[in-house]
């Protein structure tokens, strides 16, 4: 996966949806791994390969996600069958976080920053980040990477 959050989240996932896979990351034979960043896709595949290990990617369906992995592919560190995208109907691109109900996080937004998710600029079908970024603009708070 792309970032460290989006590892955390997916490996939750994973063991409340499959007992199978909750016992092989108890045990170390299954482990979901941050690439911090699309970009260091080849990178982190040609170190996976070199090292003997089965690798499996889930990436964003935006521009980085996408272009990352068609450098891996072309690279021969991927294949279409390896990679999960998160294609999200009705919009050009999206993330993990866009897979989400944002009523799962909502309070947790609001509380922590004041930053209200129910306006209007936030059911946009622009990707979460580009969402969150404008509803945070729009109500006079920053937003960086260290509030994403």
């Amino acid at each position: 996966v792309e970032g460290a959050d989006d590892a955390l989240a997916l490996t939750a996932l994973l063991q409340h949806h499959s007992e199978r896979i909750r016992v092989a990351l108890e045990q170390g034979a299954l482990l979901t791994h941050s690439l911090d960043g699309a970009a260091n896709l080849s990178y982190k595949a040609s170190l996976l390969r070199d090292s003997l290990c089965d690798y499996y990617c889930f990436l964003d369906n935006d521009d980085a996600g996408r272009n990352s992995f068609e450098v891996a592919r072309k690279n021969g560190l991927l294949t279409d069958a390896d990679c999960t995208f998160t294609i999200c109907n009705g919009m050009a691109e999206s993330e993990i976080e866009d897979l989400f109900e944002p009523d799962i996080y909502r309070t947790a937004i609001e509380t922590a920053h004041s930053v209200r998710l129910d306006v209007r600029m936030f059911r946009s079908r622009n990707k979460w980040s580009d969402r969150m970024r404008i509803a945070f603009q729009a109500q006079g708070r920053q937003w960086n990477d260290r509030i994403k």
